[in-house]
């Protein structure tokens, strides 16, 4: 497929091998899903982290992140559909944070650069600290919901193992809340008022855009070959094409076709002629043979040596 020659022989391969009509995600075996839909993802790292819950038989904790209305308050409508509305490229603090001790995550803003706690990487968040002014109020035997964000996260990565910090257990970072703001926008039609969120800049890394995985390989991975918008259809949200860099990101990383589960079924518009624009691939060859060009001549460049 990277070669842009798919055909049907692809759809049927794929849709052989890695479809199966009614399959759930199987989150207990440390799958990742990978969809460009953003609304898909927070529904999915909620099925994710409940699963996970289980799995490790672990207490649940739900943070509702602060929010406060500029001028006139919502609706109650609005207010709703506000605190539904999960984070974006534009919006780097979730609504909810739901977290249970030992699950991976995802920063969603360059935060510590030096210590690199960065949009990016996966996270295990090993503890949060309350916050006192949110205390917790509980909901069932295992599960406690905070009307506020938490004072922060602890997080561990191979990039913290080397830390360690005053008060805190070796080879973690700490993670604290920021303000963000959600401005009236076209694609939020249902929002009258701007608001400030409060809360922490990161998210469950169960469901991942493709964006999030690219450069990393998954040995077990579910792709939703999706566009990123969708099209009413008699009432129906239909998806539009995938789009020829996310396939080709999907697709190529993942270890084998053998670790592929395809939650929906496969579109033959998804992967037959799906290319990349000509003025695309021309535009990659020119920096190519740019970079290449560039090389070439710093190594042709009488360098000093270094000191001794």
């Amino acid at each position: 497929m990277s070669s842009s020659a798919a055909d049907q022989t692809d759809v049927d391969l794929l849709s052989r091998t890695c479809y199966r009509e009614g399959r759930r995600i199987p989150w207990e075996s440390g799958i990742t899903v990978v969809t460009p839909l953003n609304r898909n993802r927070w529904t999915l790292n909620i099925e994710g982290t409940l699963s996970f819950q289980k799995q490790h038989q672990a207490q649940l904790r739900v943070f509702v992140s602060e929010h406060k209305w500029k001028g006139s308050q919502p609706t109650e409508e609005e207010a709703l559909m506000v605190l539904s509305y999960g984070d974006d490229s534009s919006v780097p603090v979730p609504a909810i944070f739901m977290f249970v001790p030992g699950m991976p995550v995802v920063v969603n803003r360059n935060t510590y650069q030096g210590l690199k706690l960065v949009n990016g990487p996966d996270y295990k968040a090993l503890d949060v600290i309350i916050d006192e002014a949110y205390p917790g109020h509980r909901i069932s035997a295992d599960a406690i919901l905070h009307f506020g964000p938490h004072a922060g996260i602890l997080l561990a990565a191979e990039s913290t193992e080397a830390f360690s910090f005053v008060g805190m257990p070796p080879g973690t970072v700490l993670l604290i809340p920021l303000s963000s703001k959600l401005e009236c926008v076209r694609r939020r039609p249902w929002q009258r008022h701007d608001v400030t969120r409060r809360g922490l800049p990161c998210t469950a890394a169960f469901a991942c855009t493709d964006y999030k995985v690219q450069g990393r390989t998954l040995e077990r991975v579910a792709l939703e070959l999706r566009g990123t918008r969708t099209t009413n259809v008699c009432g129906q949200a239909i998806p539009s094409q995938c789009d020829p860099y996310s396939l080709y990101v999907q697709l190529s990383g993942s270890s084998s076709l053998a670790g592929i589960m395809l939650p929906s079924k496969v579109r033959e518009r998804d992967i037959i002629g799906n290319t990349v624009p000509e003025n695309m691939v021309a535009a990659e060859k020119r920096l190519e043979e740019l970079s290449e060009a560039t090389i070439q001549e710093a190594e042709s460049w009488d360098w000093p040596s270094p000191p001794s």
